[in-house]
């Protein structure tokens, strides 16, 4: 049976690592420019293959080269492609990436990351132990509508419903809208900068617990079960019916923040599908961010099953 079904964005990252400063000239120098497979659905999906499941990717590529890597790299990683749509009217999205020298980046996207109204039909996918919508409010995820008729077939199948969020790259139907929506979501995990816009409480850097548990509890209020966010530097927190705790990061050398916030739920499905508690699902999940962080693209730190399976058997022989 697979384990997890990720859904949600496929995208090709070109990196621009360490530009230089001088703008006197008609071109800069960077210490590298590299293309790396990438957008949360591939990223997920990767990690989850890497940490020792069964993974199933569903979501849109062109029939171009960009969509041809993007495919080669699920498909080296042991991912199920039989879900994935192969469209012809579709260019495959590619994001310009600028990396600075602390990690931390930002991001041009084409207008192809609107997928022209292209949507997921949860009838196409496969029973899976889990479901992960990976890249929420944006295509081919942004629909209130078509997120809730995922979701409800997954619960109605008994399946674990984790959503991750983006922040919109249009206008999107107010977020109380997506409340039949989330009220099938078992976990949901907004980073900072997702929870504060979309809750409308401010997270900046000298916020504390409290802050943290308003944000969260209004995404409860609106009837996901559990909340986890993701605080870079400063960890994750969480909010269940019973937990509102604070977790620190893990010391890392930070050279690419790209994909952090993907294998960290991708630690969180793989500790909850083995029977861990929500703590250490937490755990395990900056664990796996941290690992990230230390390599250049949203894949390079858990690059391979040896890689995955040796992090996951050190923290369950802790």
């Amino acid at each position: 049976m697979i384990d997890v079904v990720c859904a949600g964005q496929l995208v090709m990252d070109c990196l621009i690592r360490n530009v230089d400063e001088d703008t006197s000239g008609r071109s800069r120098r960077a210490e590298s420019v590299s293309l790396h497979p990438g957008g949360d659905c591939h990223n997920q999906s990767v990690i989850l293959s890497h940490l020792g499941l069964n993974v199933a990717c569903a979501g849109f590529l062109g029939g171009d080269d960009a969509g041809k890597m993007l495919a080669a790299s699920l498909r080296e990683s042991g991912c199920d492609l039989s879900h994935l749509n192969v469209c012809a009217d579709l260019a495959t999205p590619v994001c310009a990436i600028t990396v600075n020298r602390d990690g931390s980046r930002r991001s041009v996207n084409s207008a192809a990351i609107n997928l022209a109204g292209h949507l997921l039909d949860g009838n196409q996918l496969p029973a899976s132990r889990a479901l992960s919508l990976a890249s929420c409010f944006r295509a081919p995820l942004a629909d209130p509508i078509a997120n809730q008729k995922l979701a409800e077939k997954a619960r109605r199948a008994g399946t674990k419903v984790f959503a991750d969020a983006k922040l919109p790259l249009e206008k999107l139907p107010g977020i109380e809208s997506y409340g039949p929506f989330f009220a099938n979501v078992d976990y949901f995990f907004p980073n900072e900068s997702e929870a504060a816009y979309y809750s409308g409480v401010s997270l900046d850097e000298g916020c504390g617990l409290p802050a943290f548990e308003k944000a969260a509890d209004f995404f409860r209020s609106l009837g996901v079960r559990n909340v986890v966010i993701k605080a870079g530097s400063r960890g994750c927190y969480l909010r269940s019916e019973k937990d509102s705790v604070m977790f620190p990061a893990l010391a890392a050398d930070v050279i690419d923040t790209t994909g952090a916030g993907d294998s960290f739920v991708a630690g969180f499905i793989r500790a909850f599908l083995a029977g861990k508690d929500n703590r250490d699902c937490c755990r395990f999940a900056l664990r796996c961010a941290a690992a990230t962080v230390g390599a250049l693209g949203a894949t390079g730190g858990i690059r391979d099953r040896l890689v995955g399976e040796r992090l996951w058997a050190e923290f369950t022989a802790r």
